[in-house]
């Protein structure tokens, strides 16, 4: 009886070990670059469907760009004539000629991630995904 104690008690301790490693773990994933850049390109996936590629300069926190929008047979060029990134926010105005402009407002998730929505010219606060 003794040992069946021990084996439980045992298991106890393991159970509540693995509980508290796994509530530990912050929601919010590390990034490894303390001021991660928006320079690059991106492909950001709407959660109503679509996507909008975009290659990126950032230049202090002024950041421009040129990239396409598609969705279903709609395929669209666009730019970023203006944004800001200050981590871990981002802020970017994206032009599509013929179209309002678009406002996007986001946060970095990781160093390659920034997720957040889309509002005008159609655009209701759709989210977005940006990967790198």
């Amino acid at each position: 009886m003794k040992i069946l104690l021990k084996i439980f008690a045992m298991l106890l301790i393991a159970a509540m070990a693995s509980f508290f490693i796994a509530c530990s773990e912050d929601e919010n994933p590390v990034v490894d670059d303390p001021d991660p850049t928006v320079s690059g390109n991106w492909t950001g996936t709407i959660s109503t469907g679509g996507t909008i590629t975009l290659n990126l300069a950032q230049n202090g926190n002024a950041v421009t760009g040129t990239g396409f929008i598609t969705a279903g047979s709609f395929n669209q060029a666009c730019t970023v004539p203006s944004g800001t990134c200050t981590y871990p926010d981002i802020s970017l105005i994206i032009a599509i000629q013929g179209f309002q402009d678009v406002s996007y407002t986001g946060k970095f998730t990781a160093d390659n991630i920034h997720k957040g929505n889309l509002n005008g010219s159609g655009f209701t606060g759709e989210a977005i995904t940006f990967v790198k």
